[in-house]
């Protein structure tokens, strides 16, 4: 082959595959790479000469994982992108993959390739730089490529803002709300002398009640939830930014995520902002503040003005516990909408991979961006558990003759241990979470293993589908995790040794949470 058949671009048989010189006309690394594509460069040949077809992301993805066996991979979205409608490039040490594929193996023609790439890259950056602010520079993984995670207006209201809540661009953004809402809340609590109260309950005991204390007040909403926020936006990211379709393809809208949720979408803001806050308040608090009687519901920080008005009037505790309630109702509509991005993120992931895993061969491996979305789904409902937990547990303390909830755990576990009659007795009230955390649980499970089923309907079965290392997608034994933890709801206060079980499963959760966000889900 002579150096003049080098420049003209016309197809050559190297290695029984098809090798496509270098063109040399000034084209950019998505002009070049769609060209090369589309003609199937570096795929075998049969007798004729013609190739087996061009290359879909699929077919160069496995490809290229035969080369780089030693070195890890490189993941399917990868491959995806440089196939998309966008204006990405390739990495530096993708580059060197890539060329061993356009070059057909042949160590000399593998270099033309990568000089002919890098080339191509350096036009893509520079055109890129001189593109508008709207178009920023973005790595291959950057969530922020993805515009089928971004909110559009031809999506209704509650989706669009479902959307603009969870999307990753500021991770840091719904974080900071909620503290800052709790930080208001923790002020007025101060102001009114009620960040640490008691009260002499009907056991004849002070009782403490205060803000400070309620672990559902201050451990929900300023560490769970925020990192829950967190990883329910990564998983619609991932979801997003895993689907880059084919230009040949049609991409999905921005609103399809969540176009067959709207309904349940409304329900849940309808049930948190007219249930939880207005009604739940309206019935419950403000009847109670104003008749200056609790009508035998749950003593709290909210309403410890009907027992000490000595300490807090009841025009100050009425401002107190509509913020309180309508912070709530925030913080609630975040953990119950996260459940449905959870579902409606996996069900895309099936959708969209439905066509590409019919192709795939038996020792496909599973995608690491599915393992990673099942990992994230795994952490978020062990939050989404913990959450309710605080709820649960809080709100059956306060009907209880304990002085503390601290002195009321550690008495369950002595007489536990000990075999003794547990010290503290159940006041008469009433406590509404005993029955709502029920529901959310429910609510929960249930869209973990929807999830789990979309998400085990593509690629290879989940349970039987492994690794190239020899790892299950998810471990067996956290199924098991999730359901100890969920036992929590129904075991709180209901038997002696309570405490030592929800210890036992908390400490088992979270450390096998911090390990699945730390050492697992990022992992190629």
């Amino acid at each position: 082959m002579s150096q003049n058949d080098i420049g003209t671009g016309m197809p050559l048989q190297i290695n029984g595959k098809l090798f496509v010189p270098p063109a040399n006309d000034g084209a950019d690394f998505k002009e070049t790479f769609r060209k090369l594509a589309m003609e199937g460069a570096g795929r075998t040949v049969d007798k004729t000469g013609v190739p087996s077809g061009p290359w879909t992301p699929e077919t160069l993805f496995a490809e290229l994982n035969k080369i780089a066996n030693d070195r890890g991979g490189i993941e399917l979205r990868t491959v995806q992108r440089w196939f998309a409608d966008n204006d990405q490039g390739i990495r530096a040490e993708n580059i060197g993959l890539l060329s061993k594929v356009f070059g057909c193996g042949d160590p000399d023609k593998t270099i033309l390739w990568q000089v002919a790439l890098t080339a191509a890259q350096s036009r893509q950056q520079a055109r890129r730089r001189g593109r508008p602010a709207s178009k920023p520079e973005t790595r291959e993984t950057s969530p922020q490529a993805v515009g089928s995670s971004l909110p559009t207006r031809d999506a209704p209201f509650v989706e669009r803002l479902v959307l603009r809540v969870f999307r990753s661009e500021n991770p840091l953004t719904v974080p900071v709300m909620l503290w800052f809402g709790f930080t208001v809340l923790g002020f007025m609590s101060y102001i009114f002398n009620v960040e640490t109260i008691t009260y002499v309950s009907e056991a004849g005991s002070d009782k403490q009640v205060g803000f400070l204390w309620a672990p559902s007040w201050t451990i929900f909403p300023t560490i769970i939830l925020p990192l829950y926020v967190v990883i329910i936006a990564r998983i619609v990211a991932l979801s997003s930014d895993t689907m880059l379709l084919p230009p040949w393809q049609a991409p999905s809208k921005s609103s399809d995520l969540l176009s067959s949720y709207s309904g349940l979408l409304w329900l849940i803001t309808i049930t948190c902002f007219f249930v939880i806050f207005l009604l739940q308040w309206s019935g419950v608090h403000l009847r109670a503040l104003l008749s200056r009687s609790p009508h035998g519901y749950m003593i709290d920080w909210n309403n410890v003005a009907i027992v000490r008005p000595d300490i807090v009037s009841i025009s100050n505790a009425l401002t107190l516990s509509f913020t309180a309630y309508l912070y709530y109702a925030i913080v609630m509509w975040l953990l119950l909408v996260g459940l449905v991005l959870q579902v409606a993120s996996a069900s895309k992931y099936r959708t969209q991979t439905d066509a590409w895993c019919e192709a795939a061969n038996d020792d496909h491996r599973i995608p690491i961006e599915k393992r990673t979305i099942l990992t994230y789904a795994f952490c978020a409902t062990i939050l989404a558990l913990l959450s309710v937990i605080t709820i649960k547990l809080q709100s059956t303390y306060l009907i209880t003759s304990a002085p503390t909830l601290s002195s009321w755990l550690l008495s369950d576990a002595a007489s536990f241990l000990n075999g003794i009659e547990p010290a503290y007795q159940f006041l008469h009230q009433r406590s509404i979470p005993q029955l709502t955390t029920l529901i959310i649980v429910f609510a929960i499970i249930l869209s973990f293993y929807i999830s789990l089923y979309h998400m085990g309907n593509c690629g290879e079965p989940l349970r039987n589908g492994v690794q190239s290392e020899g790892r299950r997608a998810i471990p067996l034994y956290r199924y098991a995790i999730i359901v100890l933890l969920a036992a929590n709801v129904i075991t709180i206060g209901r038997f002696q040794g309570f405490s030592l079980y929800l210890a036992l499963t908390s400490v088992i959760s979270i450390l096998d949470l911090l390990r699945s966000i730390y050492f697992e889900a990022e992992r190629p």
